[in-house]
């Protein structure tokens, strides 16, 4: 068992959490939302449906899968 709260345990959630707050900051004003469910609600459809993925070519996840399946 690793130390409680240590960063490198955990690199992959780390980073996600990183990335999910930046969108936060960046992309959402949930200081001025009364109801923060509903904002981290739009992110998770953000990061979805709208984000673009270098890695997926420039297209956001769904879309991406969608188009691979087709």
């Amino acid at each position: 068992m690793s130390r409680a709260g240590n960063p490198c345990d955990n690199a992959v959630m780390e980073s996600f959490w990183g990335r999910f707050k930046g969108a936060l900051r960046k992309h959402f004003c949930f200081w001025e939302h009364d109801d923060l469910r509903a904002t981290i609600e739009r992110a998770i459809y953000y990061f979805n449906n709208e984000r673009p993925v270098r890695k997926l070519k420039g297209k956001p996840p769904v879309l991406f899968r969608t188009e691979l399946v087709a």
